[in-house]
């Protein structure tokens, strides 16, 4: 069995204001600093097929394919 996949994760600031789009298991995050503190905050979900709402999706979408969701690792 081969394993296919890929992840991006692209993040825009304009106008004083952050845009982020993902696919995959990229994590964002955004890190402020106030003074000698740093606080970070996640600015996106992983989406895969590790999600349940996904698997319904991709399973409705090609469903004369048994094999469209094969997750090996679930962490």
């Amino acid at each position: 069995m081969s394993e296919v996949g890929s992840c991006a994760l692209v993040a825009l600031i304009k106008d004083s204001k952050l845009y982020a789009a993902n696919i995959g298991d990229s994590r964002g995050f955004i890190v402020s600093k106030k003074g000698k503190e740093h606080t970070a905050r996640k600015i996106n979900r992983k989406f895969n097929a590790n999600s349940n709402k996904e698997q319904i999706r991709l399973r409705a979408e090609f469903a004369n394919d048994p094999d469209i969701v094969v997750c090996k690792n679930t962490k």
